[in-house]
């Protein structure tokens, strides 16, 4: 017997059992993407879980240069010769981006900080660079620079560059966000520290760096380095091998009034700083593990391993997702062929956050910067360009990346080490999925 619908029958439609899919019901569509979305996040913190608790540090970065651009030409030579837009750079304000070759590949990437302080009248750009690049780049931008008013130093053997990771909110979302407008570097409301891991305005370390005559800018990259409040958090269940270092050990890794309990991870409450500081005053030479983690766990790598000179493209190490080019200020060296792989997407390659080892097992062994990553069937499908212990970026080809789980199964070294990846969370969705469908 046949069951009709009366005529006072609700006219909504029972919902079809997932994974049930047709063109006809565009809601199906909908809570398909809400589950698929809610499985990438809980494969993403699987995967990737946070730092176990994330602690505050300062580490000096020993493989850092600085270049001093002053003079009254000097944002409008920098301006056609980086990536990023200068009219966005402000004082005591930072730009993260890219120096490139005619040929449109990159030279470096660096950081560009504004001085907040005059030298002899003049305002003074500082350009961060690695130590690798930072000779190649003065020589390249005083060649370039013709008749500009202008002087372009190299300052590394005065100057030190030293990171700084800070806890300045509220444990429930009533933090103040890290400006760049800033420069007090208390980033955040004042008050003392307590059990819940806030340091004291007085106690942080970039206020006690610019007490020695030194700058502090934020880290250009927060935004990707720091989930949004919106972000489901993970229970925190121990301190990691790393973090328990950084607490113990002193130097140029210390941690700054951390406490056992960790603060939420937040962009409203965690701030990255860059604090350019004279050798006199700078931390010692130690190690730099927390950096690095910190860089390497949101999927960020840095320096000529990631930016290769002359053969990498800038949107190969995310540069475009890490806002470090703009595509609307103007020609710049190099702009050409940026521009037309941007609206052409056909960048097929991009620098991914790895883990190295199994789940339930430690490292085996040390991973080299370098060393290729094979697909299951053995097929080359990408190289490691960072480690730090058992995490590490690597550049991979998207194609062989799952649409649905965003993963790459059976990812391995050459000795068959097991690696772990997933396209992170700070991405753009809508770019993602333009990136995955044109990749196969």
């Amino acid at each position: 017997m046949s069951h009709e619908p009366s005529a006072q029958a609700p006219t909504s439609r029972p919902r079809p059992p997932f994974p049930f899919v047709s063109k006809d019901r565009p809601y199906i569509h909908s809570q398909r993407n809400k589950v698929s979305a809610l499985l990438s996040l809980v494969i993403y913190f699987f995967v990737f879980p946070p730092m176990r608790p994330l602690l505050p540090f300062v580490c000096r970065l020993p493989s850092r240069r600085i270049l001093r651009v002053r003079g009254a030409d000097a944002h409008e030579y920098l301006q056609g010769m980086f990536t990023n837009d200068l009219r966005e750079l402000h004082p005591s304000g930072s730009l993260y981006g890219c120096f490139l070759h005619f040929t449109g590949r990159v030279m470096c990437d660096a950081h560009l900080h504004q001085c907040k302080r005059v030298h002899d009248g003049q305002a003074s750009i500082l350009v961060d660079v690695d130590e690798e690049c930072a000779e190649e780049l003065f020589e390249h931008l005083n060649e370039m620079k013709m008749r500009k008013k202008l002087l372009i130093e190299n300052v590394g053997a005065d100057l030190a560059v030293v990171a700084t990771l800070e806890y300045s909110g509220e444990l429930e979302g009533s933090a103040k966000t890290c400006s760049t407008e800033d420069t007090t570097g208390s980033c955040g409301s004042s008050g003392d520290s307590g059990s819940d891991g806030r340091a004291s305005t007085e106690t942080m370390p970039s206020r006690t760096l610019e007490k020695r005559q030194t700058e502090c800018f934020v880290d250009a990259r927060n935004g990707a380095l720091f989930p949004p409040p919106s972000m489901p958090k993970v229970p925190v269940e121990e301190t990691s091998r790393t973090s328990r270092h950084a607490a113990n050990s002193g130097g140029g890794c210390t941690p700054a009034a951390a406490s056992p309990s960790s603060p939420p991870l937040s962009s409203q409450s965690w701030c990255l700083k860059r604090c350019v500081v004279p050798l006199t005053w700078a931390p010692p030479l130690s190690c730099t593990d927390p950096y690095f983690r910190l860089l390497y766990s949101r999927g960020i790598g840095e320096g000529p391993a990631t930016f290769k000179t002359g053969k990498a493209l800038p949107f190969e190490g995310n540069l475009d997702f890490l806002k470090g080019v703009s595509f609307h200020k103007g020609c710049y060296v190099g702009q050409e062929l940026t521009h037309r792989t941007h609206v052409m997407l056909v960048t097929r390659k991009r620098t991914v956050p790895l883990r190295f080892g199994s789940a339930d097992q430690p490292t085996p062994r040390l991973v080299e910067v370098g060393e290729p990553l094979y697909s299951a069937e053995k097929e080359k499908i990408g190289e490691v360009t960072g480690v730090c212990g058992d995490l590490g970026v690597g550049l991979l080809r998207l194609r062989y990346v799952e649409k649905e789980s965003r993963t790459v199964p059976g990812l391995q070294l050459t000795d068959g080490m097991p690696v772990r990846v997933f396209l992170p969370d700070w991405w753009p969705r809508k770019e993602v999925k333009k990136l995955l469908k044109n990749s196969n």
